[in-house]
């Protein structure tokens, strides 16, 4: 284990490179418009919002069975048979 020498940047200096690159691929592509841009972001934002959505429920239900609140019988994936309150 190295010793702690303060906040490490590298890991966000990277990313941040990494968002340059993208942007730059983006933006220095004649056939792109800024308008196309916007619209991608957008989907990419909401791709990675329902995948975390999907394990967020997935999680959710795991803890629901091991609080016993869950009905664990043949319950169809994705239908959650509870008599807890929902969450919110």
């Amino acid at each position: 284990m190295r010793p702690y020498l303060g906040e490490d940047t590298t890991y966000d200096a990277q990313r941040y490179d990494r968002l340059l690159d993208c942007v730059d691929d983006y933006l220095n592509d004649a056939d792109v418009t800024a308008q196309k841009f916007y619209k991608e972001l957008l989907s990419a934002i909401q791709v990675g919002a329902d995948y975390h959505d999907s394990h967020a429920k997935k999680y959710h239900e795991a803890y629901l069975k091991v609080c016993g609140l869950l009905r664990t019988t043949d319950v169809p994936e994705g239908k959650v048979s509870t008599t807890a309150p929902e969450r919110p």
